[in-house]
């Protein structure tokens, strides 16, 4: 199996410890990855409106590693943000 690996910028821009709650952006509109792709605002759309709720927060991608489920999951004029508990 042959897996391709690309790089996309994300942000965490808060973290409240008390109650558990992450929030950023899961990837940055018109960043240009290592293959010169760029992503732009209605990327995500398509994967939100079919499959937003079945959406998990993973650490490295990896299922083995759930780290939680996005309680908010959108596409904004900046990129996909998030807030997950």
């Amino acid at each position: 199996m042959f897996y391709q690996v690309k790089s996309i910028k994300a942000e965490i821009k808060d973290v409240d410890q008390k109650s558990g709650t992450v929030t950023g952006y899961f990837s940055v509109f018109g960043n240009i990855d290592s293959d010169g792709d760029v992503i732009t605002k209605g990327a995500f759309e398509r994967s939100l409106n079919n499959n937003g709720t079945r959406i998990k927060h993973l650490w490295q991608h990896d299922v083995r590693y759930p780290l939680g489920k996005p309680n908010v999951l959108k596409e904004d004029n900046y990129g996909l943000y998030f807030e997950s508990t």
